[in-house]
């Protein structure tokens, strides 16, 4: 039901208001991992996630999501960094 579904996820604004901030903070590292997408880092800084998220099963799921933050984290600075970079020279060249 989805009616019920979108009711429960927006009921409470300050849980809503986290899920946007990880929705945000997720397309942004998927950003980061798109420009770097040929470094090994980049690479190394996904596996490790989704090994201990994906191949850890439902149940390791939340057990090792804390594990799993700082890599998500990291690549949201790469994907924050190019966007700052992006909008500070394109401020500059307007000039």
């Amino acid at each position: 039901d989805w009616k019920m579904f979108f009711i429960s996820i927006s009921k409470v604004w300050w849980k809503f208001t986290e899920r946007m901030m990880w929705v945000i903070i997720y397309a942004v590292a998927l950003l980061g991992v798109w420009k770097e997408r040929n470094k090994k880092t980049t690479w190394a800084l996904i596996f490790v996630p989704l090994y201990l998220q994906l191949l850890a099963g439902p149940m390791g799921n939340a057990r090792y999501a804390i594990q799993s933050l700082p890599f998500k984290l990291i690549l949201f600075s790469i994907g924050l960094l190019y966007l700052v970079d992006k909008f500070k020279n394109k401020k500059y060249v307007s000039r």
